[in-house]
């Protein structure tokens, strides 16, 4: 998983996680929390690249992150989901 956290009014972008790490066997989110009290939480958006293993899995995924209000799409190779959560 790649991620990026922005805020959704000025389009800034805070930072973004593009996973590395996370390859160690020990875990598979990468996680990262920053806090700023000077950063609303209802400015926040995220923006994200997930891999899956299987097709139908993906498939599933992208029909519940939709169902749910998530900007999300299938890339071509069918495994790569692509979403924007704000």
């Amino acid at each position: 998983m790649t991620q990026q956290i922005y805020n959704t009014e000025t389009g800034e972008v805070y930072f973004t996680n593009n996973g590395e790490g996370v390859d160690d066997g020990e875990h598979y989110w990468s996680l990262a929390i920053r806090t700023d009290p000077a950063v609303s939480h209802e400015d926040l958006g995220q923006r994200g690249t997930l891999v899956m293993k299987d097709t139908e899995v993906a498939e599933a995924m992208v029909a519940e992150m939709r169902e749910q209000g998530i900007d999300a799409n299938l890339g071509d190779d069918g495994l790569t989901i692509t979403y924007d959560w704000a």
